[in-house]
């Protein structure tokens, strides 16, 4: 989405990604057509087992339905759990692994601005970023009531001694005028924001008429 990529979170992205792996070996029957699935999709995994009438995935890799991608994924993906659970034996002794990203989570306002979340923590924007990777922009999406964000360790304290969480509700648009005629459709298309972004934080409906000098809040932040 505009506001959101939460395949840029590797936290919920792997828990997704498990859940469906989950339901396909449920569909399935079988960890292997799972992961096959899960690469070529579904439905040509359906098809393919209706095609060579076997659930046997080694069977329906040799035949020629498949791509070399998915039947070569499969293999790739069995051979890394091995070496995963046995790195020793395959010579990774000194592997350095990065530290678990410990934090704490937060319940915001929609259209929270992350300048002032960091602000009000007294930690950098870019903090606020690493902690939250699915964030695309400097706000959370304004159509969520609530969102949650994570913030390192020991700074919801701080966060739960701010009397008033309004404050970190974005305002500082930038704000476009309008030079005659139009609606926040014809906004959108000019500087390539959907519409409905643009209904949601302006309140007005994407194909209303607006009258020329009209301020129009664009979502980008006015500083940068």
């Amino acid at each position: 989405g505009f506001f959101l990529d939460e395949r840029r979170d590797p936290l919920k992205a792997t828990v997704a990604a498990s859940m469906y792996l989950r339901d396909l070996n449920e569909m399935f029957g079988s960890w292997e057509l799972a992961m096959a699935g899960y690469n070529a999709g579904e439905g040509k995994m359906r098809r393919a087992v209706r095609r060579y009438r076997t659930k046997n995935f080694w069977k329906i890799r040799n035949g020629r339905y498949l791509k070399a991608e998915t039947k070569n994924y499969v293999p790739k993906i069995m051979a890394l759990a091995i070496i995963g659970k046995n790195l020793s034996s395959f010579g990774f002794n000194d592997i350095d692994f990065d530290r678990v990203l410990d934090f704490e989570e937060i319940q915001v306002p929609g259209n929270t601005d992350l300048y002032n979340v960091a602000e009000v923590l007294g930690i950098e924007f870019e903090q606020m970023k690493k902690y939250n990777p699915e964030l695309v922009r400097w706000q959370t999406p304004p159509a969520q009531d609530e969102y949650t964000l994570r913030i390192p360790v020991g700074m919801k304290s701080k966060w739960d001694l701010v009397p008033d969480k309004s404050v970190v509700i974005a305002t500082d648009y930038k704000v476009y005028q309008l030079r005659g005629y139009a609606t926040l459709h014809q906004v959108g298309q000019k500087f390539k924001v959907p519409a409905k972004i643009l209904e949601q934080i302006n309140e007005i409906p994407a194909y209303k008429k607006l009258f020329p000098k009209t301020a129009i809040y664009l979502p980008f932040r006015n500083d940068h």
